[in-house]
C-alpha cells in the first residue's frame, strides 16, 4: 500500500506542479510523495497499534513495544517534515535511509509470523510477502537517495 501511495502521489504532484509551471517540479514532487507516504505510514501506525505491536521482536518488553510504536509514528512525521524542504532534505535523507534499514527486522518478522497488521493476528499473507516488502523497502531507500541527494 505504501508503494501505491508513493507512486500515486508522485504522479499527482507532478501533474499539479507541471500545470502551475513550478521550477524543479520533479524533485519537489518526489519529496512530497515521500512525505505523503511517510504520513500515511504514520497514521497507519497510530490506527493499527495492536497489529504493529505483533511485528516487534519478542525480546522487547511489551511496555517498550507500545512506546516504540508511538515514537516510530512520531519519527515518520518528523522525517516527512524534514524531507519536504530542499535545505533539510539532504540530512533527512541520511536519517531516512537509516530508518528504512532499521525497520528491516520488523518487515522480516511480519512475513515470517504471518502478521496481519489490520486484523492484529497471525493470519497474514506469509513468506511470499517477502517478494513485495523487501524490494519495496529497497525502492524506498533508492527513492530517498535520489530525490534527497541527487536531485
Amino acid at each position: 500500500m505504501r508503494l501505491f501511495v508513493l507512486l500515486a502521489t508522485f504522479a499527482m504532484f507532478c501533474g499539479i506542479a507541471f500545470l502551475f509551471k513550478v521550477d524543479d517540479y520533479i524533485s519537489l514532487s518526489g519529496r512530497l510523495a515521500m512525505c505523503a507516504m511517510l504520513l500515511f505510514s504514520a497514521i497507519t501506525s497510530y490506527v493499527y497499534q495492536e497489529g504493529i505491536f505483533l511485528t516487534y521482536p519478542d525480546y522487547i518488553n511489551n511496555v517498550w513495544k507500545q512506546k516504540l510504536i508511538l515514537v516510530n509514528a512520531d519519527l515518520k512525521i518528523a522525517l516527512a517534515a524534514g524531507f519536504i524542504l530542499k535545505d533539510t532534505a539532504q540530512i533527512t535523507t541520511f536519517f531516512l535511509i537509516v530508518y528504512f534499514v532499521a525497520t528491516l527486522p520488523t518487515e522480516i518478522k511480519t512475513c515470517n509470523d504471518k502478521v496481519s497488521v489490520k486484523r492484529a493476528n497471525h493470519t497474514g499473507h506469509g513468506n511470499w510477502l517477502f517478494l513485495i516488502k523487501i524490494p519495496a523497502l529497497i525502492f524506498f531507500v533508492l527513492w530517498a537517495y535520489y530525490f534527497g541527494l541527487v536531485l
